[in-house]
């Protein structure tokens, strides 16, 4: 208990660096006290188990599929964080074996009120869609009740979206859905069990399809994606709390996702054509839709002073982190054939030799009692953090300042093409 509560600080510090914002909502539906199965998406092999488990304040296990255990540098952060492998038919049948002990346990645990969190699709996927749910969510509550008569357990429906899952500093939203009440099944289940499991794993499906951004059709993914830049450019989410507890930001995307889902061909092809000549011209002239929208918003004399009384400590903070972000880069570079594997691995490489680092320069500065090394040792995460907000900062900044030299004729002219694709009734603001 007191290594999982101690890498779970330490992860939510990790993430709260690797993520720009994030967006966690309705978490108070989880009842503490009671079994819980917590059915999510999948898109990473495992950040979400890492945000899920570091905003609940309860320990929490995990089902997660059986290969990632076999990499030495994953299974010490699985084993921490309480994720327990299943196997699969591909895993051969000895692993479907071993299966049957790991369900004694997981029954055993939600008799002890514990929570559990199921990756539903029963496969890692890095997509903007729902894949179809297994069935493995509703037999784990069912078996729970042929094992001890357990008939009160929550299903919650959750979602996790990222808007670029690959990138550092960017957003996750995540929410959770009203309980889903096994009780409410359990007639139609003593009388026929594999009717009531389809009849749950349906309603399961439905649900998660709430909180999940689903573009049906891949050849509308770069559609979608323009739009939701355009809809992202029309609010400006505040640098802290890094963690809110909102949904908008969620919502918003989800019905541009749907609304393009939704649209006649002819009317989506017209749109297609539009907003990629939107998006060229941007690009040609380095620019960024932000600006277009809210003019010189970012280019103002306080973030001008800011990035230039900035640069020193930003400078001192990229040098004295850089070595662990150049390796774990290197190393997914080099290791990783899974773009599924690729941001989870960076990011606890970078977070397991950002902590060594520090640890051994604190232990060197006690030792030696040099005073100066141990007044930047406390400092070097705090600078590295405020080179990571500089960069955010500075990229706004600088795309205004390149706005600011587009002449008026074309300045007029990009606005006009913009307001002629933006879906205005999806907007948060």
């Amino acid at each position: 208990m007191l290594i999982y509560k101690t890498f779970a600080k330490l992860v939510k510090l990790g993430l709260r660096v690797y993520f720009r914002k994030i967006y966690f909502y309705n978490d108070e539906v989880v009842n503490l006290n009671k079994p819980v199965l917590i059915a999510s998406n999948h898109p990473t092999a495992f950040i979400e188990p890492l945000l899920i488990g570091s905003t609940l304040k309860k320990p929490i296990y995990y089902l997660v599929r059986a290969d990632i255990f076999k990499d030495g540098i994953i299974k010490f952060f699985t084993d921490a964080f309480g994720m327990i492998p299943v196997y699969r038919f591909v895993d051969g049948y000895s692993g479907l074996k071993n299966n049957q002990e790991i369900f004694r346990m997981l029954y055993k645990k939600l008799k002890e009120n514990n929570i559990i969190v199921v990756f539903a699709e029963g496969n890692t996927i890095q997509e903007k869609r729902l894949r179809p749910i297994k069935k493995g969510t509703a037999r784990l509550a069912f078996g729970c009740y042929e094992k001890y008569g357990i008939e009160d357990i929550d299903i919650i429906p959750a979602g996790v979206n990222y808007t670029y899952p690959n990138q550092y500093r960017k957003d996750v939203m995540i929410e959770f859905g009203e309980p889903i009440q096994m009780a409410d099944y359990m007639d139609v289940y003593k009388e026929h069990p594999n009717r009531a499991i389809v009849k749950l794993t349906k309603e399961l499906q439905r649900r998660m399809k709430q909180f999940v951004i689903c573009i049906d059709d891949k050849a509308d993914e770069t559609l979608v994606e323009q739009q939701f830049i355009l809809n992202r450019s029309s609010y400006r989410s505040r640098i802290f709390p890094v963690k809110e507890l909102s949904n908008e930001e969620l919502k918003s995307e989800w019905k541009i996702a749907n609304a393009v889902n939704q649209m006649e061909d002819a009317e989506k092809a017209a749109l297609k054509i539009k907003s990629q000549k939107y998006f060229d011209q941007l690009d040609q002239h380095n620019l960024k839709d932000h600006s277009v929208h809210n003019g010189n918003q970012f280019f103002s004399v306080f973030r001008t002073l800011l990035i230039i009384l900035g640069f020193i400590p930003m400078l001192i903070g990229v040098l004295s982190n850089i070595i662990p972000v150049l390796i774990a880069n290197s190393y997914v570079a080099k290791n990783v054939k899974f773009v599924e594997f690729e941001a989870p691995l960076r990011f606890v490489i970078n977070l397991g030799l950002h902590l060594l680092v520090w640890i051994i320069m604190m232990i060197v500065a006690i030792v030696t009692g040099n005073q100066y090394l141990l007044c930047f040792t406390i400092a070097m995460p705090f600078l590295g953090y405020f080179a990571l907000i500089y960069f955010d900062i500075f990229r706004e900044w600088n795309a205004d300042r390149r706005w600011l030299f587009v002449n008026k004729a074309h300045k007029n002219e990009l606005i006009q093409m913009r307001k002629s694709i933006v879906f205005k009734n999806v907007k948060v603001a």
